[in-house]
């Protein structure tokens, strides 16, 4: 009997639901497993044993308890020159289960399994199509705002990308506030592209040296109630520009920044 089975039994007998044939071939094949099953089947047993709803609420008998420890004590006697599934099974009283009851347990089970396994993949298709969605809404917004001609500009080696990133901690990663910076150097036009702003805050897209200082504020707005800002700036070089910060007015430190990749 394989160990999966012997759990089984061994449940079943520590509720009461084995008749008398699977209560033999359960001790049987119990005498026969490694001493580590064994183990492993009283302590399942004994786990069903401590619950409660599964016992019957009933009162004992007066002299059951006499009655028990005096069946134990001649066990114990007899135990040396009987084998021990014997001994158990003459201090058992006999019981029986519907087999019908059995059949029911076991269909609830796998009823229970099967819409686990039903429920996860609807989640699943769920969360795919939610991506999806969010993808096509993010192509349409991107398609409405943004100039004709923008991934010309997004492609050509002539752009150069800066990626403007939040160095402030947040719990929402989507509220995060990021950005990116592309700009043409044939033609010195750049183009903010930014999200997480305030529509209330004013912003100043600023050029900054390798020593820290500010060279220029190329571009000036204030925020949008959009989920995101696309904004152009007219004239910008990169010449000795090390650096490019997006600062809230009235802010000390920059709110995005990012470093001009030179190569």
């Amino acid at each position: 009997m394989k160990t999966n089975e012997l759990l089984e039994l061994a449940s079943l007998d520590a509720m009461g639901l084995l008749d008398p044939n699977e209560r033999d071939a359960f001790e049987r094949a119990f005498e026969s497993a490694p001493p580590a099953v064994q183990a492993q089947v009283r302590r399942e047993q004994t786990r069903l044993a401590t619950f409660d709803s599964v016992l019957p609420q009933v009162d004992p008998p007066l002299g059951l308890k006499a009655k028990v420890l005096a069946a134990l004590r001649d066990a114990m006697e007899a135990v040396s020159n009987r084998p021990r599934a014997d001994v158990i099974a003459s201090i058992r009283a006999p019981r029986g289960v519907n087999p019908l009851w059995r059949v029911g347990a076991i269909a609830a089970a796998a009823a229970a399994v099967a819409l686990a396994i039903s429920t996860l993949e609807l989640t699943r298709e769920y969360d795919d199509i939610t991506a999806t969605a969010v993808s096509n809404a993010a192509i349409d917004t991107m398609r409405e705002r943004f100039e004709p001609g923008f991934d010309r500009v997004l492609l050509s080696d002539q752009t150069v990308i800066v990626q403007l990133k939040s160095d402030q901690a947040s719990d929402a990663q989507r509220s995060r506030p990021s950005g990116v910076l592309l700009v043409d150097s044939k033609t010195r036009t750049g183009r903010l592209i930014a999200q997480g702003l305030s529509s209330t805050d004013e912003y100043e897209l600023v050029l900054i040296n390798k020593d820290g200082r500010q060279i220029k504020t190329a571009l000036s707005f204030r925020g949008s109630p959009a989920q995101m800002e696309y904004r152009t700036v007219a004239e910008i070089s990169l010449e000795n520009v090390e650096t490019i910060a997006l600062v809230r007015v009235g802010d000390s430190a920059p709110l995005l920044s990012g470093r001009i990749s030179r190569t």
